[in-house]
Protein backbone atom coordinates (compact mmCIF):
# COMPACT_ATOMS: atom_id res chain seq x y z
CA UNK A 1 0.00 0.00 0.00
CA UNK A 2 2.56 2.48 0.69
CA UNK A 3 4.62 2.01 -2.36
CA UNK A 4 1.65 2.51 -4.36
CA UNK A 5 1.34 5.47 -2.39
CA UNK A 6 5.25 6.76 -2.78
CA UNK A 7 4.54 6.32 -6.80
CA UNK A 8 1.15 8.20 -6.77
CA UNK A 9 -1.14 4.99 -7.45
CA UNK A 10 -3.64 5.65 -5.30
CA UNK A 11 -6.58 3.24 -7.03
CA UNK A 12 -4.03 0.40 -6.13
CA UNK A 13 -3.53 1.71 -2.56
CA UNK A 14 -7.53 1.92 -2.23
CA UNK A 15 -7.61 -1.98 -3.36
CA UNK A 16 -4.87 -3.00 -1.15
CA UNK A 17 -6.78 -1.01 1.94
CA UNK A 18 -9.96 -2.74 0.98
CA UNK A 19 -8.13 -5.63 0.53
CA UNK A 20 -6.73 -5.99 3.94
CA UNK A 21 -9.96 -4.74 5.52
CA UNK A 22 -11.94 -7.91 4.14
CA UNK A 23 -9.23 -10.01 4.80
CA UNK A 24 -9.18 -9.03 9.12
CA UNK A 25 -12.75 -9.46 8.91
CA UNK A 26 -13.77 -12.23 6.73
CA UNK A 27 -10.96 -14.60 7.88
CA UNK A 28 -8.73 -13.35 10.60
CA UNK A 29 -10.96 -11.96 12.73
CA UNK A 30 -13.22 -14.79 13.40
CA UNK A 31 -10.90 -17.02 13.50
CA UNK A 32 -9.02 -15.33 16.29
CA UNK A 33 -11.88 -14.23 17.93
CA UNK A 34 -13.19 -18.03 18.75
CA UNK A 35 -8.84 -18.68 19.53
CA UNK A 36 -8.24 -16.06 21.79
CA UNK A 37 -11.97 -16.78 23.51
CA UNK A 38 -10.20 -20.62 23.93
CA UNK A 39 -6.97 -19.32 25.14
CA UNK A 40 -8.74 -17.22 27.63
CA UNK A 41 -10.90 -20.14 29.15
CA UNK A 42 -8.34 -22.66 29.07
CA UNK A 43 -5.01 -21.01 29.77
CA UNK A 44 -3.66 -22.55 33.33
CA UNK A 45 -1.30 -19.02 33.79
CA UNK A 46 -2.41 -15.68 33.89
CA UNK A 47 -0.18 -14.33 31.08
CA UNK A 48 -1.65 -16.59 28.75
CA UNK A 49 -5.16 -15.00 29.50
CA UNK A 50 -4.44 -11.60 29.08
CA UNK A 51 -2.04 -12.26 26.22
CA UNK A 52 -5.35 -13.77 24.46
CA UNK A 53 -7.49 -10.90 25.54
CA UNK A 54 -5.24 -7.98 24.14
CA UNK A 55 -4.56 -9.97 20.87
CA UNK A 56 -8.34 -10.36 20.82
CA UNK A 57 -8.65 -5.76 21.49
CA UNK A 58 -6.00 -5.36 19.19
CA UNK A 59 -7.43 -6.68 16.24
CA UNK A 60 -10.72 -5.50 17.17
CA UNK A 61 -9.36 -1.97 17.32
CA UNK A 62 -7.09 -2.87 13.70
CA UNK A 63 -10.30 -4.13 12.03
CA UNK A 64 -12.09 -0.63 13.22
CA UNK A 65 -9.02 1.24 11.88
CA UNK A 66 -9.40 -0.53 8.17
CA UNK A 67 -12.84 -0.56 7.67
CA UNK A 68 -12.56 3.39 8.93
CA UNK A 69 -9.88 4.17 6.64
CA UNK A 70 -12.22 2.12 3.33
CA UNK A 71 -15.00 4.52 4.61
CA UNK A 72 -13.03 8.01 4.38
CA UNK A 73 -11.79 6.81 1.02
CA UNK A 74 -15.42 5.30 -0.48
CA UNK A 75 -16.41 9.10 1.03
CA UNK A 76 -13.56 11.16 -0.23
CA UNK A 77 -14.19 9.56 -3.83
CA UNK A 78 -17.62 10.81 -3.48
CA UNK A 79 -17.25 14.34 -3.04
Amino acid sequence: EQEALDQDRREDADGLRKAQADFLCNILIPWANRFCDRVVENADLAYYQLVGAFTKGFLAHESALSEGMVILEREGRNR
